[in-house]
């Protein structure tokens, strides 16, 4: 089923979607309007953006310190900025981190979004902490090969997911918590064991059918912290 699913995404992605995201992109969603660079994820064709952000509107974000990893076109930061965290958004492709500040500030949240160019944690400073950080990782287990790829790849045995987990606790407040996103299209119980053998205990969040696939917000905590 799962070969299918991919079968049939490769399908959509070459007859239309490829097309779509060689080019510059205006668009609204939950009430933001993004302009989506060549190169960057985009939340129009892709169900995560929307299923993710739907779930941190349900959310308490009032003054809380956010961390997203990855953050493409921004849509995840904006939303977290405008439920009035204090959001840095990181991401190791150049084009999105022009493209998130340029929507935070088409959006007026640019006093609360600041963006760096990173690979995971490299040029977070280490004295930073936050209360969740979030991620919707890429969910296939083979290496990039250009920037806008490591939305979609994550190395060989998940490598890049394996160097998040190693540095993430460090990066968090007490009680602050991970939010990951999972597809029925990638090896979720692997994934999962990554952040249980380095001493995080994972619940489910939300889980939801969305077309040829389930997606699925995950909570991580590390064990030390769950007082």
């Amino acid at each position: 089923m799962r070969f299918l699913r991919r079968i049939i995404h490769a399908f959509i992605y070459h007859l239309y979607v490829k097309r779509a995201i060689s080019r510059t992109d205006v668009v609204s969603l939950f009430g933001l309007s993004l302009t989506i660079q060549p190169s960057v994820f985009h939340p129009k064709f892709y169900l995560t953006s929307k299923f993710f952000a739907e779930y941190l509107q349900g959310l308490n974000l009032k003054e809380k310190k956010v961390l997203e990893v990855g953050c493409g076109s921004g849509i995840l930061s904006l939303v977290a900025a405008r439920q009035g965290a204090w959001v840095t958004a990181v991401d190791i492709n150049p084009r999105a981190v022009e493209c998130t500040a340029r929507n935070a500030r088409s959006n007026a949240l640019e006093q609360r979004v600041r963006t760096l160019q990173s690979d995971l944690f490299e040029n977070v400073p280490p004295e930073s902490s936050f209360d969740i950080i979030l991620w919707s990782p890429p969910f296939y287990p083979n290496d990039p090969v250009d920037e806008a790829s490591y939305a979609w790849n994550a190395g060989r045995e998940y490598a890049v997911i394996q160097r998040f987990g190693d540095c993430a606790a460090s990066y968090l407040r007490e009680k602050g918590r991970i939010l990951f996103l999972l597809s029925s299209d990638t090896d979720a119980h692997s994934i999962i064991s990554i952040f249980e053998s380095r001493g995080f205990r994972a619940t489910l969040a939300r889980e939801a059918r969305k077309l040829f696939e389930v997606l699925s917000i995950h909570e991580f905590l590390p064990e030390r912290r769950r007082d």
